[in-house]
């Protein structure tokens, strides 16, 4: 009776502890051999000690030193990895994939130690190094090759070494990037990656990451490859390089900074677009504004000094130049949808300027237009412009504001003229009416001529050095002339 009492208490007990998950217990593996990872031979469970231990398991802590090199030949897993040694003496370490294989590693990856005057080195021609983040110490040779990085939890970036990509995967988490750096091929994954202030991120690929944070005061990504699309966020420095077309999304309607074109690529507007910053559309390259509203609150540069080219596609929605608006030679501004445009910084132009027939507006800032411009439609609202070269009006100049000449500066006026101010006193200044049935500004004038059809007085003119009459006739009425 006893033991079938002790019999039955045995069967208890087994079947209570086989529903007991005992856990696995972690253990330091110790490469001691250049050779696989899934060999016993490579690994001892003592630094320098005997080979055979068991190949690491997702428990283990696995230390790579003594100048040997492992070579991930198939799945693998681990804790932790320290690659190079902790302890003078203990030497160097080396880890490379040799396929297409994935190392799954819970924890942390290790590189060098200072303190010890070890370095640790990576070789991923190929396959996939899953981790929670890396601690870079003492770096030694990290080639990315067809690579994959996959990162498993919030991390941040090292700022050196560990910096250019083939594919990084954020398959969970946030990784945030503090310096400068490059991924070639892929930014992916489930996760989210943030731009601290003033870091870089260079993208030559895709860039499908689920979330991507980039307003941080001075940060910057570029769009580096070929025809790329935009990630469907707003951006604090926004670069579009390389080459062919870079497609922006409906997401991004604010750039905190400046959007720079270089290289030879192409963008086109598909919602409203804020930049706050300067736009600068680099030689060979062409930015177009559909129609949809602009607002560039810094200046607007096109072209270096060979080519580039602003269009404007669409006279739908408002487009806003705050800045300065320079046309470097060689370069052009096109309106060819005939857009209303506001401007208020003023215009220099050595290119070439297509206005379009939509109306210009200046307002805002005192500001010049230097070059030669052809502008059919232009209001003044307020403030002064100021014509320092040769400006041609087709159609009206008029608002409440000012124009003034400038010395030995050229107005052609073809339509009305009903602004509220016209100085053109400076000495050589020339204000020539083109059109019929004009009626001529009362006001002082350098240099007066009339080389339309006809034209009328609209109060008393004073012309202090030339009246040229080249055609038509010039109707004085009840005013004066001298």
């Amino acid at each position: 009776m006893i033991g079938l009492k002790l019999t039955c208490m045995k069967f208890l007990l087994a079947g209570v502890l086989s529903f007991i998950v005992f856990p696995l217990v972690a253990a330091d593996r110790y490469s001691v051999a250049t050779g696989n990872w899934n060999s016993t031979s490579t690994w001892s469970a003592t630094h320098g000690g005997a080979s055979g231990a068991s190949i690491p398991t997702s428990s283990d802590i696995v230390y790579i030193d003594n100048g040997y090199t492992v070579t991930v030949d198939a799945a693998s897993a681990c804790q932790s990895i320290q690659i190079g040694g902790t302890t003078s003496g203990y030497g160097n370490g080396t880890i490379v994939f040799g396929g297409s294989f994935t190392l799954t590693v819970s924890g942390i990856v290790t590189i060098g130690n200072s303190a010890a005057g070890t370095t640790g080195s990576i070789n991923m021609s190929s396959g996939t190094l899953a981790c929670t983040g890396f601690t870079v110490n003492n770096g030694g040779t990290w080639t990315y090759g067809t690579g994959t990085i996959q990162l498993t939890a919030n991390n941040t970036l090292p700022t050196s070494w560990l910096t250019t990509f083939y594919r990084l995967t954020v398959s969970a988490g946030t990784t945030t990037n503090n310096g400068n750096i490059t991924v070639n091929n892929a930014l992916s994954g489930a996760g989210g990656l943030t731009q601290a202030a003033n870091a870089t991120l260079n993208l030559g690929g895709t860039s499908g990451i689920t979330t991507l944070t980039a307003t941080a005061s001075g940060n910057t990504v570029n769009y580096s490859g070929a025809a790329q699309t935009v990630h469907a966020n707003n951006y604090y420095n926004l670069i579009l390089s390389g080459s062919a077309a870079k497609t922006l999304q409906a997401g991004t309607t604010t750039i905190g900074g400046n959007l720079t074109l270089n290289g030879t690529a192409t963008v086109t507007t598909v919602a409203g677009l804020t930049i706050s910053g300067n736009l600068a559309i680099g030689d060979g390259t062409t930015f177009t504004a559909a129609g949809f509203a602009l607002t560039v609150s810094g200046t607007a540069t096109i072209g270096a000094g060979t080519s580039g080219l602003l269009s404007i596609s669409s006279a739908t929605a408002a487009k806003t130049f705050t800045g300065l608006v320079t046309v470097a030679p060689g370069a052009t501004w096109n309106n060819s949808g005939n857009s209303p445009v506001t401007i208020r910084g003023g215009i220099t132009n050595n290119g070439t300027f297509t206005a379009g027939s939509g109306i210009y507006t200046f307002d805002t800032n005192a500001q010049a237009l230097t070059g030669t411009l052809s502008i059919p439609s232009i209001t003044v609202t307020t403030i002064t412009l100021t014509n320092n070269n040769t400006l041609t009006v087709g159609t009206a100049l008029s608002g409440t504001g000012g124009l003034t000449q400038a010395v030995n500066a050229t107005l052609n006026l073809g339509g009305t003229s009903g602004i509220t101010t016209l100085t053109a006193t400076a000495s050589g200044n020339t204000v020539n009416f083109t059109g019929a049935s004009q009626s001529v500004n009362a006001a002082s004038y350098y240099n007066l001529t009339i080389s339309g059809s006809s034209a009328s007085a609209a109060g008393n003119i004073v012309v202090a050095g030339t009246l040229a009459l080249t055609s038509g006739v010039l109707s004085i009425g009840p005013n004066t002339l001298s």
